[in-house]
């Protein structure tokens, strides 16, 4: 079986919210995302790796 990942984006007013996730038999597992914080400058992106949970089907 080949990798599967899904890329989501979350655009609020005042920041951009990313998660990346793996597609598994079972489900989709987080496996990390990050947080662009509009309003600070200069623009910076934090990044968690690792999940925090799952998506089951």
């Amino acid at each position: 079986m080949s990798d599967h990942t899904l890329l989501a984006f979350n655009p609020e007013s005042s920041s951009i919210k990313l998660g990346l996730f793996a597609i598994e038999p079972r489900g989709m597992r987080a496996i990390g995302g990050g947080e662009v914080d509009l309003p600070e400058k200069p623009l910076t992106l934090r990044v968690d790796r690792g999940g925090r949970g799952s998506i089951s089907r």
